[in-house]
């Protein structure tokens, strides 16, 4: 069956969201994530357990947003949780990229972890909450296919923006 013509408008109105919102994280949030080898090799100079450490403190600071984000939708509402990952996640990615040591950088993306999934998990939500029941796959499938497009590409241009700028300037950057 066809989606009638106001069907269409509103897959389009959303498609356009999708593409705003898979566009906006893929390019902000991941800076940190892409980096974090880099962030402990060459920023703080630990081969040893630095990459352990952000990568485990990023993961657990995820895992427990993730364990969050159903009682803090259901009291809040999916948009207001949406907004708050948006608002916290750039000083969380500010704080990563300017941590003075390795242990304030820890404690910073552990907040970048759990607002990034935040984020991702809301936009996820809110896409499907927002799309007609027969177009909810294919919204998906696009959200999916464009996260999973744009991902390599920033990265890409990000390591050439790090290259010229630096690594703590680039991963600030991408927070404003």
């Amino acid at each position: 069956r066809r989606p009638s013509a106001s069907g269409r408008r509103r897959v389009r109105s959303i498609r356009r969201s999708v593409w705003r919102s898979a566009t906006w994280l893929r390019a902000e949030a991941p800076a940190a994530t892409r980096a974090v080898p880099a962030m402990a090799l060459t920023v703080f100079d630990n081969e040893d357990t630095g990459t352990a450490a952000l990568v485990t403190a990023q993961g657990v600071g995820a895992v427990l947003m993730a364990l969050a984000l159903g009682p803090l939708a259901a009291r809040f509402g999916h948009r207001l949780v949406l907004l708050g990952g948006l608002v916290a996640l750039p000083p969380a990615l500010v704080a990563y990229a300017l941590a003075p040591t390795l242990e304030v950088c820890v404690v910073a993306i552990f907040f970048v972890g759990a607002a990034y999934l935040c984020c991702l998990s809301s936009f996820t939500t809110v896409a499907q909450l927002r799309a007609p029941n027969e177009m909810r796959g294919r919204v998906m499938s696009a959200l999916m296919v464009l996260l999973g497009v744009l991902y390599p590409i920033g990265s890409i241009v990000q390591g050439w923006i790090a290259d010229g700028i630096g690594l703590r300037a680039t991963t600030a950057g991408a927070a404003v």
